[in-house]
């Protein structure tokens, strides 16, 4: 119709939006970094956006006005936080991830002190740290595995793991395992009046002293931390003692008396058919 008197009007053919809406979003190259580990963030919203203020509570620095901010540090594990404003120079809109970054120490790995075992012995190896990942130099990928001398014989032997919290965030240990055929211990020993049995000892070993009254004994392990002693009060003297908690391994018993000293070897092994 016309475009003024009676009946004016007029045809709409379309409707162009000047002003797209803003739509926030990011993301970050490692959400659980190590504590210390620098994280970028990336900027993946839409709309006609002409500023970016970002918050990191927690991090280091803890605000940010680039599109893409670098080199965040998390100084202190935890959760935490990030959020990012978009504007357009006429509106603004916002979004927070709670507990988004998640900050850890690096793992810490401990294999246990390096040891000997008899050969038919199975030694437990536990990388801890659950949650992560593993690789062990056997090739597994459990947090425990169990290892024995199926294909790798007696002497030394290293077992490595590398455990992962996420990329660039790992620990790293290694065990030696020395594999003894034991068959140069005696079940029953009996040098310069010291007896020591059953041995190799799964549960217990006795110990039988003669000649040393007022001596004394301590027991030692491999690397040379002591784990028992005690004093010998009579000529005759006999102890029993319990192991079935000891790591598996050879053991040092030193008895002295005066100037007289001597060193006896147990072996502690928990494996099938000793005592």
């Amino acid at each position: 119709g016309a475009s003024f008197g009676p009946g004016a009007g007029f045809n709409l053919d379309a409707v162009e939006m000047l002003t797209p809406p803003l739509v926030v979003n990011f993301t970050a190259s490692d959400t659980l970094p190590c504590t210390g580990t620098p994280v970028n963030f990336t900027d993946q919203s839409s709309g006609n956006i002409v500023s970016w203020n970002w918050s990191f509570p927690g991090g280091t620095p803890s605000s940010s006005t680039q599109k893409n901010p670098v080199n965040i540090q998390y100084n202190t594990s935890g959760f935490c936080n990030v959020t990012l404003t978009i504007s357009n120079g006429i509106i603004s809109s916002s979004k927070t991830k709670a507990a988004y970054i998640h900050p850890g120490v690096h793992p810490q790995v401990n294999l246990g002190n390096d040891t000997t075992v008899c050969a038919r012995s199975v030694v437990t190896l536990d990388a801890g740290n659950p949650g992560c990942t593993y690789h062990w130099s056997t090739g597994q990928t459990t947090q425990v595995i169990h290892v024995d001398s199926s294909g790798a014989g007696l002497g030394p032997h290293n077992y490595w793991v590398e455990v992962t919290r996420s990329p660039g965030c790992a620990g790293t240990d290694t065990i030696r395992i020395t594999r003894d055929d034991c068959t140069g211990i005696p079940g029953y020993t009996n040098v310069a009046g010291v007896s020591v049995f059953p041995n190799p000892a799964c549960r217990y070993f006795v110990l039988e002293i003669n000649g040393f009254e007022d001596g004394s004994w301590r027991l030692f392990s491999d690397t040379g931390a002591e784990r028992c002693h005690d004093v010998i009060p009579s000529d005759l003297y006999r102890y029993r003692m319990n192991v079935s908690d000891y790591p598996p391994g050879i053991y040092l018993i030193r008895i002295i008396q005066g100037n007289r000293s001597v060193v006896k070897k147990i072996m502690v092994d928990h494996g099938p058919g000793n005592q």
